[in-house]
């Protein structure tokens, strides 16, 4: 699973590639939930690293980007 995020369009996705391709500097995205791919060009996106997941106040791991947890067991991609 892909550690990094981009913003586009004011929403978070999988940076899954950036780079030079034939058809210039592009970017590829993904969903959170893995369901769909696109391509952008790469000046349109902002990288991040996506935050990971920590143990909170109640000993149940919350995952900072989709709000799983182990008792819920949703999983965005992010979660380890």
């Amino acid at each position: 699973m892909s550690n990094k995020t981009a913003t586009h369009k004011g929403r978070t996705y999988r940076l899954l590639f950036v780079g030079k391709t034939k058809f210039g500097n592009k970017a590829k995205l993904g969903f959170m939930d893995g369901s769909k791919e696109f391509w952008v060009d790469s000046g349109l996106v902002s990288q991040s690293s996506a935050p990971s997941c920590s143990r909170s106040s109640r000993r149940v791991r919350t995952c900072p980007s989709c709000g799983g947890n182990e008792s819920n067991q949703v999983d965005c991609g992010d979660c380890a």
